[in-house]
């Protein structure tokens, strides 16, 4: 009879201890942003030199991040192979929604691949960036630790103002516990 009682009040204090993780990994989670590179954007693009791409990524309507520019070719694609953290707590004053336990439930990424215009004789745009890929991912994120990696295929908008291919891009998503706060010990 005392052992089980012991047993059931171990397992009560478990699922607590548990509780009170979820909390504080919600508390102080982050959501990784993986950008790898493109293949086949830029097809149109008869300069035979390379030319400098960078992207603009946003999971919340208000916080958008840049990419640093890499050379990349018609032939050649560019590669960033990089990795974006962004804390919970900031994207949920942003307005992104979460779970009851606390993950995020349904994200949605959206990109756009930019070429930067280096060269002063090219006749471009007035800011010297032109937008050659766009694409919206949604994702499902249901628990830390599981990592999502699609290849999206971009949409562009051509001179007629039809959608067209723009290429592909590879990218994924994590929901991680923060590196930081993982040796910390939180007594409650």
């Amino acid at each position: 009879m005392f052992r089980e009682k012991t047993r059931a009040l171990r397992k009560k204090q478990k699922i607590v201890e548990q509780r009170k993780e979820d909390y504080f990994h919600t508390q102080n989670g982050e959501l990784a942003v993986s950008i790898y590179g493109c293949e086949g954007i830029d097809q149109n693009n008869c300069d035979p030199y390379a030319s400098y791409y960078s992207i603009i990524f946003s999971v919340a309507p208000e916080i958008d991040n840049w990419t640093r520019a890499v050379k990349g070719s018609r032939y050649k694609g560019p590669e960033w192979n990089r990795i974006w953290l962004m804390p919970l707590q900031v994207l949920r004053r942003y307005g992104v929604k979460l779970g009851s336990n606390g993950t995020l439930l349904n994200v949605v990424l959206n990109l756009e691949v930019i070429r930067l215009t280096t060269d002063k004789n090219d006749v471009g745009t007035s800011t010297g960036m032109k937008v050659v890929g766009r694409a919206q991912i949604p994702f499902s994120l249901r628990s830390f630790g599981i990592k999502i990696q699609q290849r999206v295929g971009l949409a562009r908008l051509d001179e007629t103002g039809f959608v067209t291919d723009g290429g592909y891009i590879d990218v994924a998503l994590e929901l991680r516990k923060s590196q930081i706060n993982n040796y910390r010990k939180i007594h409650y």
